[in-house]
């Protein structure tokens, strides 16, 4: 079934508010997007955030491609 932009965005926002990460590869499979619509999609969340959720931001950690909802000013800690 396809995923509508507005499903996926929500999606993708749900998983980062109940998980705070999300791995770019598995939603990537999951919604059946392409890389460049799967980074326009985040680039909304990251424009809602800014706005609306101004205490948190959306990070990247390239060394096992996950997205992290984080807290501005939160102290980092390691994963795993």
């Amino acid at each position: 079934m396809k995923v509508s932009k507005s499903q996926a965005i929500l999606r993708l926002y749900s998983a980062l508010a109940k998980e705070k990460n999300i791995d770019k590869k598995i939603m990537i499979k999951e919604l059946n997007l392409s890389n460049i619509t799967f980074n326009r999609y985040l680039a909304e969340i990251r424009s809602y955030l800014e706005r609306y959720e101004p205490n948190y931001v959306l990070v990247y950690r390239r060394h096992n491609d996950l997205y992290v909802l984080k807290e501005k000013g939160a102290v980092e800690k390691p994963l795993g």
